[in-house]
């Protein structure tokens, strides 16, 4: 099997099943914070089932056909059975669904810009506890204050503008082959 195309299923099952969902997922949970505007959730719903069912139609079948004997490298099949090819014609037609699933994504962008829901709130989810859900959203004409530092969840004011922060005194060290400043 190490020669087959279950080899070129799994990297491919892998890499894409982790990269692609994970930036799409960010995508959807920061785009409030980009643009001040939420993506619609049911587009968002239709992208999400497209882009799985094609994910899993074009690369579990590779899986099927490389435990079949179909090798890499090889641009004809002619010693192996017809299952194989019919194999490859589903992969293909999955490939086409992972393409076309991301026409909700561009769709989605597209209607959000227009008549997209504004962000009221900083932070939209309800939950998100990290550093950048503490500063505001971005609204057109304002200009946004930086925050240094992390730290647990609590309340805005432990954030310390970077306008105040001190920098911390020089330590001047005396014993032998410590550099001194």
């Amino acid at each position: 099997m190490s020669d087959t195309y279950f080899v070129v299923a799994h990297f491919h099952y892998v890499l894409f099943g982790t990269v692609v969902f994970c930036m799409f997922g960010g995508f959807y949970f920061w785009w409030p914070k980009f643009t001040g505007k939420k993506l619609n959730e049911k587009l968002a719903a239709w992208h999400f089932w497209t882009l799985f069912t094609g994910f899993q139609v074009t690369f579990l079948v590779q899986h099927w056909a490389g435990v079949g004997g179909m090798p890499r490298r090889l641009a004809n099949y002619p010693l192996l059975p017809d299952s194989v090819t019919t194999l490859n014609q589903i992969s293909t037609a999955g490939s086409f669904l992972l393409g076309a699933s991301t026409l909700f994504f561009l769709w989605n962008i597209y209607i959000t810009s227009r008549h997209g829901e504004k962000v009221t709130a900083d932070e939209p989810w309800g939950y998100a506890n990290s550093l950048e859900w503490r500063r505001p959203a971005r609204r057109r004409g304002t200009t946004s204050r930086r925050y240094r530092g992390s730290g647990p969840s609590g309340p805005r004011s432990t954030c310390i503008p970077s306008h105040q922060i001190r920098p911390a005194p020089r330590c001047r060290f005396t014993r032998p082959g410590c550099p001194t400043r």
